[in-house]
């Protein structure tokens, strides 16, 4: 089955690795030009941190880098969505 996604946020992100886990044919759609959602370098702003520490804001099953502080950056949370989306071969 071919199973479009809206988003390369932590939302759209998840639920493509999850789809193609189940063996579907799975494409995402990213209007800026890295992933992220609301992270992408394109739509954060200089000085952006996330609310919550780093061990509530990372997925279950790829934790955020044990060297990034408490409180990660914009753009920490964005490498990190790049990193998740390499990992399960969900990039391209």
């Amino acid at each position: 089955m071919k199973i479009a996604v809206v988003g390369a946020g932590f939302a759209g992100l998840s639920s493509a690795k999850v789809l193609t886990g189940f063996g579907h044919d799975v494409t995402v759609f990213e209007k800026a030009p890295d992933v992220g959602g609301v992270w992408s370098a394109s739509r954060r702003y200089p000085g952006l941190t996330t609310q919550n520490d780093k061990g509530t804001y990372s997925l279950s099953d790829f934790p955020m880098p044990k060297h990034y502080p408490e409180w990660p950056s914009g753009q920490q949370v964005q490498e990190y969505l790049e990193s998740y989306a390499r990992h399960f071969g969900i990039r391209d």
